[in-house]
């Protein structure tokens, strides 16, 4: 079954025309569609397959079908009109149109009659045709049936034009992989083969003369030489072998910094041990770094990359696009936007490399290097936000404490007695002279009075007021609520000319793991610790008026989703290229880690929209 979509073709070098749009053909948005339509169609209209199917089996917009027994023509015609029934009325459009290939060995290869349809914007086509070959070609194998046991056996398929090329011996590629060529034909070809008691032992030159010409005229076999026979192919236990394809019996690398590099004769020194010269002399024993090469761009990637790009034009992200700053007057300093670079307006722009500069004072030179998928600005709200945790954290308890020490060491009289008034419940500017009114819910306050006595003993006097809710008050040597009694209690004299112990702050001490807080919230911090702050507002305010936001490096956010979470990140490379630039600067604050550290950026659907 074959997909056809709705699209139109673009020649190369010309302007491209924003109100006639397609896909590029074979490119990364064609093979996500298809993928994402047929798994959709799949999956609503499975009832219109379970009962009838034994096997499906879908790559991109192909699907491979094999029914319940035997099925006639005029039957699976009329199952797939009903199926393309369902297909538009669940998607409320003609623009998908699915076709059938059956295949009949033995027969003649044509359209089944009757069934040429008419769909606007596609044209006549033939929804059903027969294919009469012995062989059926699926991808890049090709299946048949043996006559002797029934079994469906495969084999590599070629199409009638297609040229096969192998990378030459003596071109400028690298040395491992050119050896590499030979044992990756023998196993791709010995992979798509069925193994029979005829070809077991037969040479996969034999079998495939095709692959054996090209390979020859390669350099990558010699004269007289021939491929591994199917068994030996197959029966390989060593790295060459079938093992080498299965993706959980390959070696762990640790070495998770990767240079991925153009390859060039430099001379007589690899790239690999300049790069570990480098490292030594600047004492970077951290980096374990591993060295890919990869081929130049051809032309065919250059066509695509410029058809591509007129497919873009006047595409915008919904999500992430370029949009005017919405940021509210509390966030302005001196009248500017806290989010800006020379003076434009930057707060909403995604898709990013930022340094943060760091304005506390005239000394501090330090700065950070950072990325973001999203806004800049709420990149660096979040920043923020962690300085406010730590500082709530770590900080503002003890202000708060020290401000209720005072107030309390403030109420001393002349006459040497005090009085401490410990509020439960609402809190009350002050105590009045008079008890106030009774009230739904009146505080229970416990009055302290401590009178100096000259004699041995001390007597500590407690007045209970009442408060609507008793259960405190009850607690307390079974005194009523509605009682004002006296309670005395007699306190031993302390030990003379003692002074009360001494505490020492403790030094802050953060974990980056458990606070999960990035440096730049560790180095702010160490300026806001000295400083008196009321409430994580005032802090926060603090912030966005001693940093300075500078945007170093963009690009078009659908563009970098391409690459995103996989090592190859664009947004994560320039980021370390930008750090590891910086890094012999005194200022920068990053880690280290940063610069070895695994990709953390997300994919998301995609929301497209024309820009005016």
């Amino acid at each position: 079954m074959t997909v056809s979509f709705r699209d139109k073709y673009y020649e190369y070098g010309v302007d491209a025309d924003p109100d006639r749009r397609g896909l590029t053909i074979g490119g990364f948005e064609s093979a996500f569609l298809a993928d994402l339509e047929c798994s959709f169609i799949f999956d609503k209209l499975n009832y219109l397959l379970a009962n009838h199917t034994a096997f499906i089996g879908t790559y991109r917009d192909d699907e491979l079908i094999v029914f319940r027994g035997q099925r006639s023509d005029a039957w699976l015609h009329g199952w797939l009109q009903t199926f393309q029934r369902a297909v538009d009325c669940l998607l409320g459009t003609q623009d998908i149109q699915f076709t059938m290939e059956i295949w009949r060995p033995g027969q003649n290869t044509c359209p089944l009659p009757d069934s040429e349809v008419f769909v606007d914007g596609i044209g006549k086509f033939h929804q059903v045709s027969i294919y009469g070959e012995d062989s059926f070609p699926y991808l890049d194998v090709q299946m048949s049936w043996d006559d002797e046991d029934g079994q469906l056996n495969f084999n590599v398929y070629k199409k009638p034009r297609e040229l096969v090329k192998y990378l030459n011996h003596d071109s400028h590629h690298h040395r491992n992989h050119k050896a590499a060529v030979l044992a990756g034909v023998e196993l791709r070809l010995a992979s798509l083969t069925t193994m029979t008691n005829a070809n077991s032992e037969l040479s996969l030159s034999d079998i495939y003369p095709d692959k054996h010409e090209a390979l020859s005229i390669a350099g990558q076999l010699k004269p007289d030489q021939k491929m591994r026979t199917l068994r030996a192919v197959l029966e390989d236990d060593s790295k060459f072998g079938p093992t080498r394809l299965e993706k959980r019996d390959r070696a762990i690398d640790h070495r998770d910094s990767l240079f991925i590099v153009k390859y060039a004769n430099l001379g007589s020194l690899p790239i690999s041990r300049r790069i570990k010269r480098i490292r030594n002399a600047y004492r970077l024993k951290w980096l374990r770094p591993r060295v890919i090469f990869s081929r130049h761009t051809n032309l065919r990637e250059k066509l695509l990359g410029d058809l591509n790009r007129k497919l873009l034009h006047g595409v915008v992200d919904v999500d992430y696009g370029p949009r005017p700053c919405n940021c509210p007057a509390r966030y302005k300093v001196n009248g500017k936007y806290a989010f800006s670079t020379g003076g434009e307006t930057t707060c909403r722009t995604a898709g990013i490399v930022y340094k943060i500069s760091c304005k506390a004072n005239s000394n501090c030179k330090c700065f950070y290097i950072g990325k973001s998928q999203r806004y800049v600005k709420t990149r660096v709200q979040e920043h923020i936000g962690e300085v406010t945790k730590l500082y709530s954290k770590y900080i503002l308890p003890s202000n708060r404490s020290n401000r209720s020490t005072r107030s309390l060491s403030s109420t001393q009289t002349i006459d040497n007695q005090s009085t401490a008034l410990i509020s439960l419940g609402s809190q009350w500017p002050s105590l009045p002279a008079q008890p106030p009114a009774p009230i739904n819910s009146p505080p229970l306050c416990v009055i302290i009075d401590y009178v100096a006595q000259t004699t041995a003993l001390r007597t500590l006097t407690m007045r209970l007021r009442s408060r609507a809710n008793s259960d405190l008050t009850d607690s307390i040597d079974g005194v009523s609520a509605n009682d004002n009694s006296t309670l005395q209690v007699s306190l031993p004299d302390p030990p003379p000319d003692e002074s009360p112990p001494l505490t020492q702050a403790s030094p802050i001490i953060i974990d980056p793991r458990q606070d999960n807080c990035s440096a730049l919230a560790r180095h702010l911090l160490s300026h806001v610790k000295d400083l008196q702050f009321n409430t994580k507002a005032e802090v926060a305010d603090w912030c966005r008026s001693h940093l300075e936001v500078d945007i170093i490096w963009k690009s078009n956010t659908i563009s970098l989703l391409k690459s995103a979470n996989t090592k190859d990140c664009k947004l994560c490379a320039v980021e370390r290229m930008v750090i590891g630039r910086k890094f012999g600067n005194k200022g920068i604050i990053n880690l280290k880690s940063e610069l070895r550290g695994i990709c953390t950026c997300k994919t998301r659907f995609l929301r497209f929209a024309r820009s005016s």
